[in-house]
């Protein structure tokens, strides 16, 4: 994300503008605490790991959850073995 200038608002829209997200699933977009943040930026989704507030609050930038929307739901896989 340090392709934004400093301060910048950055919504799942634009993370998917810039190619760093694919699309924005109806179920939203998780922002994770990977990479290394340089600049102060308000980051805008509807969800965030723990490290990813750490690391953008560390730099003195804000996240704001996106009202409304779920983070998308992880379903487990049953294996073959499973009896249904």
């Amino acid at each position: 994300m340090n392709r934004f200038a400093d301060g910048a608002v950055v919504t799942p829209e634009e993370l998917r503008k810039e190619g760093i997200v694919k699309q924005v699933e109806r179920g939203g977009v998780k922002i994770l605490g990977d990479g290394e943040l340089r600049k102060a930026l308000t980051v805008r989704a509807d969800a965030f790991s723990k490290g990813a507030v750490a690391k953008i609050e560390s730099v003195g930038g804000t996240t704001e959850r996106i009202p409304g929307r779920q983070p998308p739901v992880r379903h487990k896989m049953r294996s073959a073995a499973t009896p249904r």
